[in-house]
């Protein structure tokens, strides 16, 4: 089912998303990206600068993720013209000709371990805060990459609804100790929730108390904070969904632990595990489930109105009505 007849929005919503992780995008090296419905190419120079251009050379048509990095710059394979990551053709071929052409190029961020980009083709005003998270004393994020046909606010929703936590991930006793609370661009909700089983099995006869503080920055990153006051531990869990060609999405995660040095990585290790097991029931039914514009709410059900409401603002809606600019706040 094409992504377009599932929602009554556009699959391409405004903000900051994850497009690749770090690691894979080594000095001097090309990777094509599919975007927002585009081609692009992410190419990081010696001096470690990042760019992202639209794919093809307007000389003549060539891919550029078939050309290489040099001095710096993007070269074409096709004729040797040279792109730095504003997309300006700098510098002249072997033959000593120079066009003046401009390929289309984006914003780029590198935080986490992740490369980011923006999409703003308006160039609206919004402010998006991203954190700036303190890693220190934490495990080696573990990181996973999911595609599959959804849409970010899909994604995101699932913050809010109270109801799938027991029935998709079996927490009991399900309490939102903070209400959603919308903060221009972003969102926050908490909640309290038991697990029948402990951190190390059925052999723990008590439930687990767990505590989730969730903390949204528009639609392409969400971070949830995790609490196990039994065992003193914090964990997070940070999901950036990002569309991809108007019908899929990546789904970027990162996980990690905070204890003791000597424990960090192996704790983390097994938070991812017990991550994977919870996540992917969520990726079967947001895959195959239909948007449904105006539900009949049960009792219980969370603030989805609120929720839908918030996500508007990524939409273009009315081009007339926008400002000029869009301001985004990433930690160096």
């Amino acid at each position: 089912m094409d992504i377009t007849n599932r929602f009554p929005f556009t699959p391409f919503p405004d903000g900051i998303f994850a497009v690749a992780f770090a690691h894979e995008l080594k000095p001097n090296t090309i990777i094509p990206i599919t975007f927002m419905g585009e081609q692009l190419v992410l190419f990081r120079s010696s001096n470690d600068d990042i760019g992202a251009l639209e794919s093809y050379c307007p000389h003549l048509g060539a891919n550029l993720a078939y050309g290489c990095v040099k001095n710096n710059t993007l070269q074409c394979p096709f004729h040797g013209l040279r792109f730095n990551k504003e997309g300006a053709c700098l510098a002249k071929n072997h033959l000593g000709i120079a066009g003046t052409y401009q390929l289309k190029h984006w914003r780029v961020f590198e935080i986490y371990g992740l490369i980011f980009l923006t999409h703003n083709p308006l160039a609206r005003e919004m402010q998006i805060n991203f954190p700036d998270l303190d890693l220190s004393g934490w495990g080696a994020p573990i990181q996973h990459c999911f595609n599959i046909k959804s849409h970010p606010q899909e994604i995101l929703e699932n913050s809010v609804d109270r109801l799938h936590f027991f029935q998709v991930h079996q927490y009991l006793n399900i309490k939102i100790t903070a209400p959603l609370q919308v903060i221009g661009a972003e969102f926050t909700i908490n909640y309290q929730l038991e697990r029948q089983n402990g951190l190390f099995g059925s052999w723990e006869r008590k439930p687990l108390q767990i505590q989730l503080d969730i903390h949204a920055y528009g639609l392409g990153m969400s971070k949830v904070d995790i609490y196990l006051p039994k065992y003193r531990l914090r964990a997070r869990q940070i999901v950036f969904p990002t569309p991809i060609d108007g019908e899929y999405i990546h789904i970027r995660t990162l996980t990690s632990i905070s204890a003791p040095k000597i424990l960090a990585n192996l704790l983390t290790r097994i938070a991812a595990k017990g991550f994977l097991a919870d996540f992917f029931p969520d990726l079967s039914i947001w895959e195959n489930k239909k948007y449904v514009e105006q539900p009949d709410y049960l009792a219980g059900d969370g603030d989805f109105a609120q929720y839908r409401q918030w996500a508007m603002q990524f939409y273009r809606l009315n081009v007339n009505s926008v400002p000029d600019v869009m301001l985004y706040n990433v930690p160096a």
